[in-house]
């Protein structure tokens, strides 16, 4: 992700007030539904709720970027993979998203962030550092980007008199190489003084492990990650490390449920209207929320009451887990986008609040017992 989509998207959460259009165009829908003709459906579906709200020239001008985008087949034949469309009054955005969407289109107050949310938790990046015989490579990716960062030639002058002097010829390999990687490392310092992701190493292991031994670089995952390296080899290594963080963004968010809810001073609640609450009140520490599910309705943020309706009625409906992301992270909460079966039961939300919160909505507790089993 690039600084300017974080930019962006930061505003994108923060957007408040007034009618909000959001559109998810779907990379998996596109065979059998191209995006002009998902486009073609978001329209249709953004005039019937703008109709009862917007006069037909306000609705006219409103809808015009999305029209334009639609009859610009230069701007149409770059689009690929899933986009996001984002429009109010006064702004319009167009984002090529890294996570699977469904095509849908809502209007309602605030935009449609959980995609955006699910984004930002899987970025995970990282470097990865490839030792050869003659030279180092450093890579920074993401599990939706990989970039060469730098390359490091083992054949420096200094190096090629730790390497062939006199002295350094009576030593065992293993103490010739030490020289070696004590460069690499102040190599490797200088590039990441400001940031340091999590490190992964591949390459021979004599050349490996004294690397990883030597723990200068603290944040290093400690077995290599492939026994050699080429640059041919990226892409089957890539796909290896990108495993490895899914499936540990995976156990993390176990490992945060399971603690969370046996934390002193906390309770763990699955009922709607007691989350809703909370969050007004801004007591929510943590909220799980599955990633397919919706639940549509209205949200009161002030007092926290809820309406629940069966489907997204009107241009003030949203889904309301996705309401409940954006109260939580405006009053400092984390939201964690998780997986229906990693939730207790299957269920839709989990929240992890103060337990003065949960006492106190317990009164409201059977006003939203209906949405326990969604």
């Amino acid at each position: 992700m690039i600084v300017n989509d974080r930019v962006i998207i930061k505003r994108l959460l923060d957007s408040r007030n007034g009618i909000h259009l959001t559109g998810y165009l779907s990379a998996s829908d596109s065979v059998d539904k191209p995006l002009p003709e998902q486009l073609k459906t978001i329209l249709k579906r953004a005039e019937g709720f703008l109709d009862p709200v917007m006069a037909p020239a306000e609705k006219e001008h409103f809808l015009r970027p999305v029209h334009q985008l639609l009859h610009s087949e230069s701007t149409l034949s770059l689009m690929s993979g899933n986009i996001g469309i984002f429009r109010t009054r006064d702004s319009f955005h167009v984002l090529r998203l890294p996570v699977d969407v469904r095509l849908s289109c809502i209007v309602a107050s605030s935009f449609h962030v959980k995609p955006l949310l699910k984004w930002f938790q899987s970025e995970q990046k990282f470097l990865l550092l490839g030792l050869s015989e003659s030279e180092a490579h450093l890579y920074a990716g993401s599990q939706y980007s990989f970039t060469k960062w730098d390359s490091f030639k083992y054949r420096d002058a200094s190096l090629q008199f730790a390497l062939n002097s006199k002295g350094a010829r009576r030593l065992t390999p293993l103490q010739r190489i030490r020289p070696l990687i004590t460069l690499v490392h102040d190599w490797l310092d200088q590039l990441t003084q400001d940031d340091k992701p999590r490190l992964f190493v591949a390459g021979e292991r004599h050349l490996t492990d004294v690397f990883i031994r030597a723990r200068h670089y603290r944040n290093i995952e400690r077995n290599p990650v492939w026994s050699s390296f080429n640059e041919a080899q990226l892409p089957m290594i890539l796909d290896v490390i990108r495993k490895m963080n899914r499936r540990e963004q995976m156990l993390k968010i176990d490992k945060s449920i399971f603690s969370l809810r046996h934390s002193q001073g906390v309770s763990s609640v699955s009922d709607l209207g007691q989350i809703a609450e909370a969050a007004a009140q801004g007591s929510v520490r943590s909220l799980f929320v599955a990633e397919d599910k919706e639940i549509f309705g209205k949200l009161d943020v002030a007092t926290g009451r809820i309406r629940v309706h069966p489907e997204d009625l009107d241009h003030e409906d949203d889904d309301l887990l996705d309401d409940l992301a954006q109260a939580v992270l405006a009053y400092g909460g984390e939201v964690i986008i998780a997986a229906p079966s990693q939730l207790p039961g299957g269920g839709a939300v989990l929240a992890v609040i103060e337990q003065n919160s949960v006492q106190s909505s317990n009164s409201n507790s059977l006003k939203s017992s209906r949405t326990l089993h969604r």
